[in-house]
């Protein structure tokens, strides 16, 4: 076990040199640890200082379990998948142009988005660029060179911010600020066709993946064909697709198991804010859990659980999901939807989630559900399907596999008497009762939060919920105390104190 220590402008040649972070002389650069092996039990210093990171980390050595490769980041460490770009002359008027040999796939200026154009002379206001191949362009009120300093331009010219195909590595941010990459920004993927087990990311501060261009593979962080891992306490706004993701690719594996991401604040993107998703036909997954998060203004779906045309015994089974905060999304808050025939979600617990402000967009619900053998408890949905009257505060669909059980919900819309659907039928809370037997202990008013549209969702002392719940059991009585911030100030304690 050893401690080696990496800087931006780090010359020492190998990691034997890189002992200390107070010299560049005595601290790796990126390109030399990517280039050594490290042995289980290793420390890796990400420095604050030298500058700003701009290259790849790429972790080249597995860990084992029960003793980690760790990287600890200082909290003051950025890494870019951008580069400043300098020398840039006049082509036209206030058009500017310079030599960008890689492919440049977005764009700031003193940290702002420009705006990508599809022609040069489309560029008519600040910010926006167009890029031929070899020449970037871009519309500025004088020189860039001089214009912008904090930093500059930065053209994106890289897929990952931190790209790992090995296993057992923990990653500890401390709030380290990671961003502007073309595809991923924190990728994992399962070596050599195996899956990759242990892996941990915790509290990262990750943004701006092509916000705005709506690419399906601009992913905040992406775990594939991971096991036994979490993402926790990170902060991920501005991706142009999923925020968190879990994905299953593995082909004919037993199920992947023991995946957790918590307490992370995720926002602002152009597809769903967490993804858990089994692609089409490959392994299993199992027993997943999705708590304690914060997930707002996403385009579509705030917590996303999807079988991609899953047969039977190929599906996302059994998972968590309670006390999430899910708001203001595009579509649901949370839902656990299939493609075509495939099998619905089986064994899941959706507990305790609050879903407020969900289908801005699109026709949407708080809780939207594919799902058999599944208990839907003590969630408190409410005013969701801002957009229209298609869709209802809780819709589940059991596609005739055994029943689901939906009680102790807090269900609510001040305008809309039909809150539930169920098969496609829509009900008020009287009638959802008497035909189902469900939600016989349920609240159907206000449930009296504190200010939920300013983001308070405390409840007021009066609110009909507090003692309404039912008791799930230790395991699911920790809830999201008052007062919490996300995602390093989440603490959590008994939902019963308070």
């Amino acid at each position: 076990m050893a401690t080696y220590y990496v800087r931006a402008d780090g010359t020492a040649g190998n990691k034997a040199a890189a002992t200390s972070d107070s010299a560049a002389s005595t601290s790796m650069s990126i390109a030399t640890h990517n280039g050594e092996t490290f042995s289980a039990g290793d420390e890796i210093i990400i420095s604050d200082n030298g500058g700003t990171y701009r290259a790849t980390l790429e972790p080249p050595s597995s860990g084992s379990d029960g003793s980690p490769i760790t990287y600890t980041f200082d909290a003051g460490a950025v890494m870019r998948g951008s580069d400043v770009i300098s020398g840039w002359t006049v082509y036209d008027g206030s058009i500017y142009q310079a030599t960008v040999t890689d492919t440049v796939y977005d764009l700031f200026y003193d940290g702002t988005q420009g705006t990508k154009r599809t022609s040069i002379v489309a560029c008519v206001a600040e910010g926006d660029w167009y890029y031929t191949g070899t020449t970037l362009y871009m519309y500025a009120p004088g020189d860039p060179d001089t214009e912008y300093d904090s930093p500059g331009v930065e053209a994106v010219i890289r897929d990952w911010n931190i790209r790992c195909f090995k296993k057992y590595i923990e990653l500890y941010g401390n709030g380290c600020d990671v961003g502007q990459a073309h595809n991923r920004i924190i990728f994992f993927n399962g070596p050599n066709g195996d899956r990759c087990l242990g892996i941990v990311v915790d509290n990262f501060y990750v943004h701006d993946s092509r916000y705005g261009q709506n690419l399906s593979g601009s992913v905040g962080i992406s775990l594939v064909d991971c096991q036994d891992s979490t993402i926790r306490r990170c902060h991920v706004e501005r991706v142009a697709w999923n925020g968190v993701q879990f994905t299953v690719w593995a082909y004919g594996e037993a199920a992947f198991t023991g995946n957790v991401v918590e307490q992370c604040h995720v926002h602002h993107t152009e597809h769903n804010g967490i993804d858990l998703h089994m692609i089409n036909g490959r392994s299993p997954a199992s027993g997943w859990i999705v708590r304690h998060n914060l997930v707002h203004n996403m385009a579509l779906e705030g917590i996303y659980w999807y079988n991609e045309g899953a047969a039977a015994g190929y599906e996302l089974s059994n998972w968590v999901c309670h006390n999430n905060i899910c708001h203001s999304n595009g579509r649901n808050g949370i839902s656990a939807d299939r493609t075509g025939i495939g099998v619905n979600h089986d064994g899941a617990k959706i507990y305790g989630n609050t879903c407020f402000g969900n289908g801005t967009v699109d026709a949407g619900a708080g809780i939207y559900a594919r799902v058999t053998d599944t208990e839907v408890k003590n969630n408190i949905c409410f005013e969701n399907n801002v957009d229209g009257d298609s869709t209802f505060e809780i819709q589940t669909h059991a596609d005739g596999g055994t029943a689901n059980i939906i009680d102790y919900n807090c269900i609510h819309h001040s305008s809309r008497t039909n809150i539930f659907r169920l098969d496609g039928l829509g009900y008020t809370a009287e009638t959802y009762y008497a035909s189902t037997g469900q939600q016989e202990h349920g609240v159907h008013e206000d449930p009296q939060m504190t200010d939920p549209d300013n983001g308070d969702f405390t409840l007021k002392s009066t609110s009909p919920c507090i003692g309404a719940g039912a008791n799930l059991g230790a395991a699911y009585d920790d809830a999201v105390m008052p007062g919490s911030t996300w995602p390093t100030g989440v603490t959590t304690g008994d939902q019963d104190d308070y």
